[in-house]
């Protein structure tokens, strides 16, 4: 599974450093690289629920290359301008940011069938470009879907979001 995370900010930087630190191929798609040089290593992971890490996800100012997911975890006053970096169509789109607006956006951008409904309990900040700080004990996420064909794509974001240390709950419709 490939995995690119829109909005590199605290959840956003969270989750893609997470993923690389277990193996998953991640792209962080942002607007622009860090105004202060990063880490050595790339980024700075400090938590109190997760180990020290240390790992550089790869970057793009443009996804251009189609991915099984696109992470969502723009802030939500940011979401419109943030998707005009995306120019491949994901699999599915699990949106991890503020409210209900956006996902009435994101399925129009990208189709009902392909947009999961996503929630994250964590508290985590980028105090600094390139550092991020996962300051609560707890990161869980849960994410549904309307779609059964959409389910399978969404167990296998569970196993990989599982492995690399976050608690994930699913729903869908089963298959008939």
């Amino acid at each position: 599974m490939n995995i690119a995370v829109l909005g590199p900010g605290g959840v956003g930087g969270l989750i893609a450093g997470l993923l690389e630190h277990a193996g998953t191929p991640v792209i962080v798609v942002a607007e622009r690289r860090p105004r202060r040089r990063s880490p050595p290593a790339g980024c700075a992971w400090t938590a109190s629920a997760l180990v020290n890490l240390s790992c550089a996800p790869a970057r793009s100012r443009r996804l251009e290359e189609p991915v099984d997911v696109l992470i969502v975890a723009t802030k939500a006053s940011g979401l419109e301008s943030a998707l005009g970096r995306i120019g491949a169509q994901p699999k599915l789109v699990l949106p991890l940011l503020n409210g209900l607006d956006h996902i009435a956006v994101l399925r129009e951008r990208f189709g009902a069938d392909a947009v999961l409904a996503g929630t994250i309990r964590v508290e985590a900040d980028r105090p600094e470009p390139g550092v991020v700080v996962h300051t609560s004990p707890f990161l869980l996420i849960d994410m549904a879907c309307h779609v059964p064909a959409a389910r399978a794509g969404m167990e296998a974001l569970e196993q990989a979001l599982t492995g690399a240390g976050c608690r994930c709950a699913c729903w869908s419709p089963r298959r008939r």
